[in-house]
């Protein structure tokens, strides 16, 4: 949670001078300087909790490692277009993958300060609110 919310902070608080807005593949598939500097501040974190943990982004990759039977996966601006238009649809998303499933699960959305999280066992919250999934 540390992660998303941290990045997300930043993203937030650079959202007035977004710059260097790339495309990737398509005129829908954007990036930003705001991106990588995102993706960055993550990794960094996710290092620090372990270093031996692979980690999968959007924009670079494997940072380090390859999928093993556990991997961090990061899309540290989901939804760019959204944010560089200023809609405010846009969220930071990390998940745990362990032994080919989801168990840990991350989105902040920074704009409107939500923040979603579960993981097995400990089920789902929004904002440390607990929510009832149904099947």
């Amino acid at each position: 949670m540390k992660a998303a919310v941290s990045a997300g902070n930043m993203i937030e608080e650079r959202h007035k001078d977004i710059l260097n807005v790339s495309r990737k593949e398509s005129l829908r598939d954007i990036v930003t300087h705001v991106d990588k500097l995102a993706e960055n501040q993550i990794i960094d974190i996710l290092k620090d909790y372990d270093k031996n943990i692979p980690i999968l982004t959007e924009e670079s990759g494997f940072v380090q490692g390859n999928l093993e039977k556990t991997c961090w996966i990061v899309d540290a601006l989901d939804g760019t277009v959204n944010y560089v238009n200023h809609i405010p649809f846009y969220a930071v998303s990390i998940a745990l993958f362990v032994k080919n499933k989801i168990t840990v699960g991350v989105i902040f959305n920074p704009y409107s300060n939500e923040l979603y999280y579960g993981a097995d066992g400990l089920g789902v919250f929004k904002n440390q609110k607990s929510l009832k999934i149904i099947d």
